[in-house]
């Protein structure tokens, strides 16, 4: 299973997960798992 994917920004909004807008996009930060997956969505 890929460890990072392409989220919609919608699904970035869920309560188990932390949004940032940077450089690269959309930071989603799983809080469930130790492991850090970043998610980037293309932000305009």
């Amino acid at each position: 299973m890929d460890k990072v994917a392409h989220l919609s920004k919608e699904s970035c909004t869920l309560p188990c997960k932390i949004c940032a807008v940077n450089e690269k996009g959309k930071e989603c930060r799983d809080l469930k798992r130790k492991e850090e997956i970043l998610v980037y969505d293309n932000a305009e």
